[in-house]
């Protein structure tokens, strides 16, 4: 059986070589008889190497490290190509490099097996950890997706990044005790479609991060930003400093309000419907007559072809106008029929006759 050659090299943990170590051959698990022996120890760059003839029935064979009350032990296998390392730590060393990658076995009871992607071509793989619990820096995974699955499932939860042009944090609130966060969506930018019921405790702010944005069932308020559902505003600032050139309306409103045709029509086209499951007649106003009286309560979207829409609380100013100019009429009227009343009293009326 022909000769093996093994070479190796000796360091420190500082990556310093270890000079005069001694090495020699074992077959495996057999420290009596000695295969061959580095003569001399190792060199001044810690090297050492020797070629030695292997056991008649085994190429199976340890190769121990003494360097003064340090030993290690190198195994070789030469049948089935596995090749053990017995260290508390494997060091690997880059020469371009000063850094050092340590691999450290942890404390296990049971052999483990790591198995590696099939690597074609110029193909990467970069082991980042197993189990592993990061505890301070920034940890970097290249990868499109990071797949997280719970060992007693089948299905597993897939984080996919989308393509950005600077760095987005997603800041988890802190949790004590048995608490449980279930992150549902951070949307940056962009639209996102919501499944199912979100429920926001604290109210939801639109647009800016601001309590002016804020729609919220537990406060009244004091926002002073303009919201749209659609294109509808919703907007309750009323104040006078904010509308120019406020004076009286002298105008009459009970023409404007006569010129209100009240319509009725048997339904909505399906979308359009304001109360769902309504199947009767309605009673109201269409867009397009109250453009004609009150243009300032109508959007007509323009040139889009979309349908008009109608603001029916801006007509309020004009009900409020037409009711006081009609309590006005009924009041003259009242004095005239008093007078008319006092006078017959008076016996006016008979003289009249």
């Amino acid at each position: 059986m022909a000769n093996v050659l093994l070479r190796g090299t000796v360091l420190t943990g500082a990556g310093v070589a270890v000079v005069g170590a001694t090495v020699e051959v074992f077959d495996r698990d057999d420290t009596a008889t000695v295969r061959a022996t580095f003569t001399g120890g190792t060199t001044a760059a810690g090297d050492w190497n020797f070629s030695y003839a292997p056991g008649a029935n085994s190429r199976r064979v340890d190769v121990r490290v003494t360097n003064g009350t340090s030993i290690s032990f190198l195994k070789y296998d030469d049948e089935i190509q596995v090749q053990s390392v017995e260290t508390a730590t494997l060091r690997i060393i880059n020469p371009a490099f000063d850094a050092e990658y340590d691999i450290v076995p942890a404390a296990i009871t049971a052999a483990r097996q790591l198995n590696l992607p099939l690597i074609t071509a110029t193909d990467t793989f970069a082991v980042l950890g197993l189990a592993q619990t990061f505890t301070t820096g920034v940890k970097t995974f290249n990868s499109g997706l990071l797949s997280v699955r719970n060992p007693g499932d089948s299905a597993s939860y897939i984080v996919v990044g989308d393509a950005i042009a600077a760095n987005r944090n997603l800041n988890l609130p802190l949790l004590t005790g048995t608490g449980t966060v279930a992150v549902l969506e951070d949307v940056v930018s962009g639209g996102q479609t919501f499944a199912g019921t979100r429920i926001f405790s604290a109210g939801a702010r639109i647009g800016a991060d601001s309590t002016n944005n804020l729609l919220d069932d537990a406060t009244n308020g004091a926002g002073t930003a303009t919201l749209y559902i659609g294109n509808a505003s919703i907007n309750v600032t009323s104040d006078e400093r904010v509308k120019i050139n406020v004076r009286p309306f002298l105008g009459s409103a009970s023409p404007l309000l006569a010129g209100l045709e009240v319509s009725q029509w048997d339904a909505y086209l399906d979308g359009y419907a304001p109360i769902g499951g309504y199947t009767g007649d309605y009673i109201g106003f269409t867009a397009q007559n109250m453009q004609k009286v009150a243009p300032w309560a109508v959007n007509t979207q323009g040139d889009t072809g979309l349908p008009w829409q109608a603001r029916y609380e801006f007509l309020n100013g004009l009900m409020v106008k037409g009711w006081q100019e009609h309590d006005s009429r009924l009041s003259l009227l009242e004095q005239r029929v008093n007078k008319v009343v006092e006078r017959s009293s008076n016996g006016w009326l008979k003289e009249q006759r």
